[in-house]
């Protein structure tokens, strides 16, 4: 038997691959290994000793892990489908054959399955469907405000009104209208600094967009947001006149989805496994899959994914998810190096965007093919793609576009050798931000830039410092981080052992900064303090898929001398387990240590 079915999906043993209606539904190893287990021994009762021998073999990890990728099994397929026995484990419940089944979940399952599809490509019948819903959304919110911006209004950005009127058709809340300093470009690009400005413990959600008119109708490109969840998107109508109606049935859409529940907040994961299962069709959620796959590091399978879309979705109004197909298989091939592969691919990207006007996007494909550039040390190129491109966007008024240009421009001439270009543009990089007065987290780049190119250890240090102070967005993260690296080790450099404590948070430090505070207990000679800092950063690292911190954790605690001889054992093979043997090698751990094991 190579296929498992029940109700209405199909699991290929061979490949551990799930599939529902036909479609792959996104699963880690981990999880397909779990449900290869499940449900090839179906007739027992199965231990968490048996689950980790199965699932993760010589991997060490905690019993927590077995809850967690349970609970996701359980959120994709239902919570009926696996029975927890106390003090005993786990069993499969449902019944399986070797050949398709109807399905035999409840009546209410399966309808609400059929509505999340329906209402996806059903217009003014989704409201009709909404209300009989057993589950009521509009009692459970959301209530949603339309943020507008302080700044001059673009003529043809008519999205405050059609946003207005699309929360109305789809009988969801409308909160109110809120103005804010940031501009539309700043919303898109770091959505989780409007929850800064929000009242505290707020649950209502952040509606921003904008209209682009095409040559064969108009999209709008929408985000949504509140504390601890994001969601962007295209929405298409051929007609302008029906952009309402088109933005309330996908308003519609993801309410009935459950986008907006407040129990998937913080838990992307969980939430993208159940949208795969209620929507496996929908474009936004395919595209949302591929890019998962390539953050877990599973980037074949994101392919996957991503070829999904530009096969099957050639349509105009899918213009947006193809050509951000294009571009993640670009990027992954730049990673693995298969330079012809990702310039084929920003080609395809180019040739979709050559008919639209999608500032974001081509915006990406500049910025993308500038970097490709210098690795394929084609600076001509290089310099010509950022030049014009800058032209554009100061032509446009784009300016936080326009400023992340010149940006670029300064690190890469660095890069280069061309020193009077670096200096040139990062001066116009700072013109813009205070000539637009810019969101003030964008003066990380410009603090960092500073840094690098300073003469001295004493002026890198007061730009690092205000750098690390600023609000800490998504696009400016990795230079904190980094700036954060620099100030401790100049500190320790000069025995500074008071500041370089001082400039780690008191409490809630990530993994990273734990591993900081342990350094600087190494560095006073204070093993004892180091240990227990390390273990929490070790625990922590696991249970948030950092997988570098975890392994640095572990390579320390290995080390330590005060460890005992069980502990190291324990922490050398979790890296065997999650290594290979070059990283090994590198890191100076015999073969004659791995055979104390």
């Amino acid at each position: 038997m190579s296929d498992i079915y029940f109700a209405d999906y199909r699991f290929n043993l061979p490949d551990m691959a799930l599939y529902q209606n036909g479609y792959r539904v996104p699963l880690k190893p981990r999880q397909s290994r779990l449900l290869h287990l499940l449900l090839t021994r179906h007739k027992e009762i199965i231990s968490k000793t048996q689950i980790l021998d199965e699932v993760w073999g010589d991997t060490v990890v905690s019993e927590q892990v077995i809850f967690q990728t349970m609970s996701q099994l359980r959120a994709l397929l239902g919570d009926s489908a696996i029975q927890t026995y106390a003090r005993l484990g786990y069993q499969w419940q449902w019944p399986i054959s070797d050949t398709p089944l109807q399905t035999k979940r409840s009546n209410k399952q399966s309808v609400s399955r059929w509505w999340a599809a329906a209402l996806l490509v059903v217009g003014a019948t989704c409201v009709v469907l909404f209300e009989m819903n057993s589950v009521d959304t509009r009692a459970a919110g959301p209530e949603i405000s339309i943020l507008t911006t302080e700044q001059s209004p673009n003529p043809n950005d008519a999205f405050s009104d059609i946003a207005a009127e699309a929360i109305s058709m789809s009988q969801l809340s409308l909160a109110q209208h809120t103005v804010t300093q940031m501009s539309k470009e700043q919303m898109f690009e770091t959505p989780k600094r409007l929850w800064s400005q929000s009242e505290e413990g707020s649950t209502q959600w952040q509606l921003w967009g904008t209209v682009y008119s095409q040559p064969e109708g108009s999209f709008i490109h929408y985000g949504v947001t509140r504390p601890g969840r994001v969601w962007q998107g295209y929405v298409y109508s051929a007609k302008p006149g029906d952009l309402a109606m088109r933005f309330a049935e996908r308003l519609s859409a993801l309410a009935q989805l459950g986008v907006f529940a407040d129990k998937w907040t913080g838990q992307d994961d969980l939430a993208l496994l159940t949208l795969s299962r209620h929507a496996p069709d929908e474009p936004e959620i395919i595209l949302k899959a591929g890019r998962h796959y390539i953050t877990q590091a599973q980037p074949d399978l994101a392919i996957t994914y991503l070829n999904r879309l530009i096969e099957e979705y050639t349509d105009y109004q899918y213009k947006p998810y193809i050509a951000l197909a294009h571009w993640h298989k670009g990027k992954i091939f730049k990673m693995r190096g298969q330079h012809a592969l990702a310039t084929s691919s920003l080609g395809r990207m180019r040739d979709v965007l050559v008919d639209t006007q999608l500032p974001a996007l081509q915006h990406t494909y500049v910025t993308t093919l500038a970097w490709l550039s210098l690795e394929l040390g084609n600076w001509a190129q290089m310099n010509a793609v950022l030049e014009e491109a800058i032209a554009q966007a100061k032509i446009q008024g784009r300016a936080l576009q326009w400023f992340e240009l010149h940006i670029l421009y300064s690190i890469l001439a660095s890069k280069t050798g061309q020193t009077e270009k670096q200096y040139q543009h990062l001066s116009l990089a700072q013109s813009v931000l205070i000539g637009y007065a810019l969101d003030n987290s964008n003066r990380a780049h410009v603090l960092y830039l500073f840094a690098l190119f300073s003469d001295s250890d004493t002026d890198a240090t007061s730009y690092l410092k205000q750098l690390i102070a600023l609000p800490r967005t998504g696009r400016n993260y990795w230079v904190q981080d980094d700036a954060l690296v620099r100030l401790v080790d100049y500190a320790l450099k000069l025995q500074d052992f008071n500041e370089a404590h001082a400039l780690l948070p008191s409490k809630g430090l990530t993994p990273r900064q734990l591993l900081l505070r342990a350094k600087i207990h190494l560095a006073q000679s204070q093993p004892e303090r180091a240990i227990p800092v390390l273990k929490e950063a070790f625990k922590l690292a696991q249970q948030h898929f950092d997988g570098q911190s975890a392994l640095q954790a572990a390579l320390q605690l290995y080390r330590l001398p005060v460890s005992s001889i069980e502990q190291k054992r324990y922490y050398l093979a979790f890296l065997r387990a999650n290594t290979g043997d070059d990283w090994l090698r590198h890191q100076q751990i015999s073969q004659r240590e791995l055979a104390t094991l």
